[in-house]
């Protein structure tokens, strides 16, 4: 059986497993040679505007400190959306048994996901969606074909 997580833990953090000083994540994207590539030509910059600044890079060290967190939330924020959008998908495909209902339910998920409403608002409006499917009189009996 699945353990029930939390709602206060991160999905970037139950990544890390071992309490590596890097993370598991970070170290897989760093393996990309594209990533290796691009840091080496960061680097190269950093060196050259360092020079170029001398003793007035302290300002550039700040814009530099505060891009990097900047960075670094927005990859943990990517990572728990995907991760997020990736289990309600699981869910959703082994709850719905036709093409359409899997349409569906992900149209729902992703709607709800990206919505922007709390996730308990969101989840009201999706029951409140459900509970006027359920109680549609026309849905309880059996469509007749049109002629």
């Amino acid at each position: 059986m699945a353990k029930i997580r939390s709602s206060n833990e991160r999905p970037f953090d139950l990544a890390d497993h071992f309490g590596q000083e890097v993370h598991p994540v970070d170290q897989l994207v760093q393996r990309e040679p594209r990533q290796r590539v691009l840091r080496q030509r960061i680097r190269k910059a950093s060196r050259r505007l360092d020079a170029a600044l001398g003793p007035r890079r302290e300002a550039w060290l700040h814009l530099e400190a505060d891009l990097a967190a900047l960075a670094a939330w927005r990859e943990e924020t990517f990572f728990g959306l995907g991760y997020q959008h990736g289990v309600a998908a699981g869910r959703a495909e082994a709850l719905t048994s036709t093409a359409g209902a899997r349409a569906l339910a992900t149209a729902l998920r992703d709607h709800a996901i990206q919505s922007g409403c709390p996730k308990a608002e969101a989840l009201a409006a999706l029951l409140e969606a459900a509970w006027a499917l359920v109680t549609n009189p026309e849905l309880a009996r059996p469509h007749e074909s049109t002629r």
